[in-house]
């Protein structure tokens, strides 16, 4: 329990703190009727549920894919349940992925993602994303190649059979990665 003494000093400060507006058991029941009511569930259960989600959603394979491998690199690194997850640690598995800028935004942002899957369903409290405190990474800008037609042909020549139909739609149509897998 509580001594007499320390009771009678609390409830004074709060009732001089409400300042004549409500109760303090009225105050008590907004406080705990604000609070978010935190459901203890490990990374990798949220991501099995948001996968479950996106993939209800009608989320391409490809984009599945690349949520799922993400966040399991993650869910590995980090296995401690969602809501205790901090940006220090988040930091830490982005530079420890040793990889270039991009990828580590790329990853940043995917994990983003997940918190903000986490909060709609009441696993981490209100405003708790801590992907969004960790700084973006420094993405340096190569020059971009284009390929010379002896460059285009050494290429095909090279190339798997399987694989070149590929190669000629996106050098001569200027398709993406992305665009010429959606293709039939």
């Amino acid at each position: 329990g509580v001594e007499l003494d320390k009771a009678a000093a609390d409830y004074a400060e709060a009732v001089r703190a409400q300042n004549g507006k409500g109760t303090l058991m009225e105050a008590v029941h907004y406080f705990l009727s604000t609070r978010p009511v935190i459901v203890d569930k490990s990374t990798k259960e949220v991501l099995k549920e948001m996968l479950a989600m996106k993939r209800a959603q009608g989320l391409s394979e490809r984009h599945l894919d690349d949520l799922n491998k993400r966040l399991t690199r993650f869910a590995r690194f980090c296995s401690a349940p969602i809501h205790k997850i901090t940006a220090a640690k988040i930091q830490d598995f982005l530079v420890n992925l040793k990889v270039g800028g991009r990828t580590q935004n790329n990853f940043r942002m995917t994990i983003s993602n997940k918190f903000n899957f986490a909060l709609l369903r009441g696993y981490v409290g209100k405003d708790q994303n801590p992907a969004a405190e960790v700084t973006q990474a420094k993405e340096v800008q190569g020059d971009v190649g284009i390929f010379t037609p002896d460059n285009m042909t050494t290429l095909l020549e090279y190339s798997l059979d399987a694989f070149r139909p590929f190669l000629v739609i996106a050098a001569f149509a200027g398709l993406r990665t992305a665009g010429v897998e959606r293709l039939d």
